[in-house]
């Protein structure tokens, strides 16, 4: 596990996250998508991990080992009176399952 980096995710992540969104969403029928990932362009989804990343109430963090994305997790926080909840969302590629890195991204989105 020591060859695993948590770190933010960010803008130039962007289109790595779209192929991960897809594969992800092949590998399980536990999610809310398919193997066509999001219908969402690189430039959406850089705006969207801008906003989170100026979000003080959310965070996005990406599991990269040998420098490709395998896991990723995060916090999206709610306005005003439901500011006490967040929407979490947690994956890792399935050729990772059961090695920690799931603990791992929760135990820094905590």
């Amino acid at each position: 596990m020591d060859d695993i980096i948590i770190r933010e995710a960010l803008s130039k992540d962007a289109e790595e996250l779209i192929a991960y969104t897809k594969r992800i969403g092949s590998e399980s029928d536990n999610l809310t998508f398919d193997g066509n990932g999001f219908p969402i362009t690189v430039e959406q989804e850089k705006a969207f991990l801008e906003g989170v990343h100026k979000d003080k109430k959310s965070i996005h963090l990406l599991a990269i080992k040998n420098g490709k994305i395998v896991g990723d997790g995060s916090l999206g926080g709610m306005p005003r009176r439901m500011s006490h909840r967040a929407d979490l969302g947690l994956t890792v590629i399935k050729d990772e399952w059961n090695q920690g890195i799931g603990s791992r991204l929760l135990e820094e989105l905590i």
